[in-house]
């Protein structure tokens, strides 16, 4: 037995109840508040730990997860701290060289010869300067990044096994009712719940594609036939979010294979598609 509804969305207002809520679904139905209640009462205890996964199970290894996090951001943060000394002391040698130039009067062979050398180690010196700098900046991505995990393992301690395959499954309705042309695979659902804790600019590219899709910008993936978003979509923490998707031929249900996924997994992800 299940129950139609009219609408689902974002809600904006406290409920009857007093408490604030993320969406709302309004029903279609003329069921008492105890029946529906009943139903998805019913839904929700279909959920079951496998055997061997208890909680305690799933806990220690999240704990696990969490120390590996820590310990790779303080190896990370020390590295940049490195890089930031190490490009400082460049620059500063990069300035004394050019000092000690500006002094030299060009006035035999050896002096310019002397000018060469100093110019050619400016030239190094500031090469290495900019590699240090991408380097620095491509660490302080990784530790962003690595923070959001070490925040979001934080998080799912505090989330039984069997709520989040609860909450998994509903918000996989949730999706399903508003974009029903689209087709979601499997590691979609978690990545959302895991990874966006501000849905508005994922869901504004979702729209664009199923309801305005002359203003939805797209990029082909090379040696695939997916495309992906032009659009780097904010997460709330960062802006990692990638949307990839492929049409469908001859399908009445769907019309359009859907992956969410982060920039973490961007080169795995592109193995994966075909």
């Amino acid at each position: 037995m299940g129950v139609s509804w009219l609408r689902a969305d974002q809600s904006t207002r406290s409920a009857d109840n007093g408490r604030d809520y993320d969406w709302f679904i309004r029903l279609n139905t003329d069921d008492s508040r105890n029946s529906i209640l009943d139903i998805i009462n019913n839904a929700f205890d279909s959920f079951e730990l496998s055997d061997g996964d208890s909680a305690e199970k799933v806990l220690q290894s999240k704990n696990d997860e969490i120390d590996d996090l820590k310990i790779k951001i303080q190896k990370f943060a020390k590295y940049v701290s490195e890089l930031e000394l190490k490009l400082e002391l460049e620059i500063n040698t990069s300035s004394n060289l050019r000092n000690e130039l500006s002094i030299i009067d060009d006035k035999d062979f050896s002096i310019e010869q002397l000018k060469q050398t100093f110019e050619s180690k400016i030239d190094r010196i500031e090469e290495l300067a900019l590699e240090e700098m991408e380097k620095k900046d491509d660490y302080k991505e990784q530790v962003d990044i690595l923070s959001n995990e070490l925040a979001l393992s934080e998080q799912k301690n505090v989330i039984s096994p069997n709520l989040r395959s609860s909450k998994i499954n509903l918000f996989h309705k949730i999706l399903k009712a508003i974009f029903p042309q689209f087709l979601f695979d499997d590691e979609s659902i978690p990545v959302i719940l895991d990874y966006y804790i501000n849905l508005n600019p994922l869901f504004h590219q979702l729209r664009l594609m199923a309801f305005d899709e002359s203003n939805f910008k797209s990029k082909e993936i090379h040696s695939s036939s997916w495309q992906s978003s032009s659009s780097h979509i904010s997460t709330g923490r960062d802006n990692t979010g990638r949307l990839y998707f492929k049409k469908i031929k001859n399908n009445k249900q769907y019309d359009t294979n859907i992956q969410v996924r982060i920039k973490k997994t961007q080169t795995n992800d592109f193995s994966k598609l075909n």
